[in-house]
């Protein structure tokens, strides 16, 4: 088969939205299979996708931004619907004998927001996949654009969803019931199989370590309510460090809220880091002030690793975490509530050993062990589910004579 393979991941050109679809598709090429990637332009290709090229994937990449065009030059193209650089770039280069192509969106909608990409998937006639890996927040959509995305989500074969609210929220946007749905989400790697339970080096009624991994960038993931809720009394007089880990373009304005709150001595940047055993290893527990999420995969590791958390109430992430068993839930993402859970977390720190244990025990219970594999299987019995579904279609009342073949 020749599986295509779409990201519109662009910035951040890699992230936690990619493990699912890269797994998937090295999974396809170790089994024989033909595989074409699109991705954004980038200065370097991550390990992921240099490992897909040296087994035999074929690369192509987009260009977030096209040559420019006027504004009138632009508005006569994109009402004739074609003939803008984008839309002649998917066009031109999207392979037409594409068994199944699976189309991984960072968000919700983003298929639509590239010109021409929706249009290119629809005209090839191969069956596809749509992905969402994060709630992206609120976008409303107009009577002009909503009958598209309709459209979109309707002719899919699968419509693959990190968790259940994000299902939910697209129903409520289209509106639409979306038989084709299902939750899965990404690969996750059981760090914790081996992790000693209990840190060694400190003990939680004298100090107390905590861990935010994740993009620093604020307006998704909210590290700057922590920040707020931890200058202030009690925080403020309390034996606690929090190391931020991971980069991202906000990292500069995280220091200079350290700086302005005085909470040097206390928060730390370490950066990013593969050693994922050994940050659960030194830390407690684990706080995710997220506005957008889907199924947080640092959050999932922590769990994994016998660690409960403070997390907002958002996306997906309630889906996982059981509020006072597994960790402790702000019901919104400010720093009223956030205050609030991180109080509740403190009063039971004696209960987070038990806590993380019944975090692992939820999360091993809830997770695919292969969601690569359950990824794969959808996408190569999408051209068969699609001929069986035309076949039924064309018969006029969806039976058939045994004895002639003739519809009856």
């Amino acid at each position: 088969m020749h599986l295509v393979f779409i990201s519109t991941l662009f910035n951040p050109p890699w992230g936690g939205s990619e493990a699912l679809w890269s797994g998937t598709a090295m999974r396809a090429l170790e089994q024989g299979h033909r595989v074409s990637v699109f991705v954004s332009e980038r200065e370097k290709l991550e390990s992921p996708l240099d490992r897909l090229k040296s087994a035999g994937a074929h690369l192509f990449f987009w260009k977030p931004k096209y040559e420019s065009l006027n504004f009138f030059q632009r508005v006569i193209k994109k009402l004739s619907g074609k003939g803008l650089p984008e839309w002649e770039w998917w066009h031109g280069n999207l392979p037409q004998d594409a068994d199944a192509i699976c189309v991984s969106q960072g968000g919700i909608f983003c298929a639509l927001k590239f010109h021409g990409l929706a249009e290119a998937v629809a005209a090839s006639k191969a069956p596809y996949i749509l992905l969402a890996r994060c709630d992206t927040g609120i976008e409303f959509f107009n009577e002009q654009t909503r009958p598209q995305l309709k459209s979109l989500f309707k002719n899919a074969a699968a419509f693959v969803a990190a968790s259940q609210s994000t299902i939910d929220l697209v129903k409520l946007y289209l509106p639409s019931k979306l038989p084709n749905a299902q939750v899965l989400h990404s690969p996750l790697a059981d760090y914790g199989e081996a992790l000693d339970p209990r840190p060694s080096t400190l003990d939680t009624t004298e100090f107390v370590e905590m861990a935010c991994v994740g993009r620093l960038r604020v307006g998704d993931k909210g590290q700057h309510l922590l920040l707020a809720c931890l200058a202030e009394e009690p925080w403020r007089s309390r034996s606690f460090r929090l190391s931020f880990y991971g980069e991202g373009p906000d990292r500069k304005y995280l220091e200079q809220l350290v700086e302005f709150y005085g909470l040097g001595d206390k928060v730390c940047f370490v950066g990013h880091t593969s050693d994922i055993a050994g940050i659960w290893q030194r830390a407690h527990l684990a706080v995710q002030p997220s506005f957008v999420e889907g199924a947080p995969q640092s959050l999932l590791e922590a769990m994994l690793c016998r660690r409960p958390c403070v997390a907002t109430a958002v996306s997906g992430i309630p889906e996982w975490v059981e509020e006072g068993k597994t960790g402790f839930l702000a019901e919104a993402p400010t720093v009223h509530h956030l205050r609030l859970a991180l109080e509740r977390a403190w009063e039971n720190r004696d209960l987070w050993a038990e806590m993380g244990e019944a975090a692992r025990a939820a999360c091993l219970a809830k997770r695919d062990p292969d969601p690569a594999g359950t990824l794969l299987r959808l996408l190569k019995a999408a051209p068969e589910d699609r001929r069986s579904a035309q076949l039924s279609s064309s018969r006029p009342n969806g039976t058939m004579s045994e004895s002639t073949g003739q519809n009856t």
